[in-house]
């Protein structure tokens, strides 16, 4: 799971960085909560962004669900966050997020660069996914879509060549909770 804030480079030009450090401070915080608490861990945090892993430690069918879930969660915290320009003016901050599922490569390592470095297609398909999110998305690849399509509604989105792939790839993006399941 790749998120990540939309617009934090203009908003770090634009206002004081200890006070974009200290909304990013509370980001990062929320998030090790957040994911934590739907069964990933934080891998890393790079700026603005927050990549997140599930299944690493252990696998669970429900993987992709919890990404999703801990994904919508984190989406809906940032969007309860107030941050006010100098001019006093509210700044409307948003995520934009990219989950894929499959098999990746993942070792442990030095902690500062990250607890796993993870490699393979799926991680490359969620970072990509990420970019082709717009203000306020959860977009999934294919393979995610497949595993998460009885508990959350989605809609297709135009089938592109991502950036680094010889194939098109399927993006579907995430609208909402399908009631009245308990389980992927």
């Amino acid at each position: 799971m790749f998120c990540d804030l939309r617009g934090y480079s203009a908003w770090m030009e634009e206002d004081e960085p200890e006070e974009v450090a200290m909304v990013v401070d509370r980001l990062k915080l929320r998030s090790i909560q957040i994911v934590d608490a739907h069964g990933g861990i934080v891998n890393q945090f790079v700026g603005d962004e927050v990549v997140g892993l599930f299944g690493v430690d252990s696998r669970s069918e429900d993987d992709p669900c919890s990404a999703v879930r801990a994904a919508l969660a984190l989406h809906d915290f940032v969007r309860t966050l107030r941050v006010y320009r100098r001019s006093g003016a509210a700044r409307e901050l948003r995520l934009h997020t990219g989950i894929e599922t499959g098999l990746v490569y993942a070792r442990k390592r030095d902690p500062r660069a990250g607890l796993y470095d993870v490699a393979g297609d799926v991680v490359n398909t969620a970072a990509r996914m990420r970019s082709l999110a717009q203000l306020d998305e959860v977009l999934v690849g294919p393979v995610a879509h497949g595993r998460i399509a009885r508990q959350f509604r989605c809609e297709v989105r135009a089938n592109g060549t991502l950036r680094g792939k010889r194939r098109s790839v399927t993006p579907y993006r995430v609208l909402e909770p399908i009631h009245g399941y308990s389980a992927c």
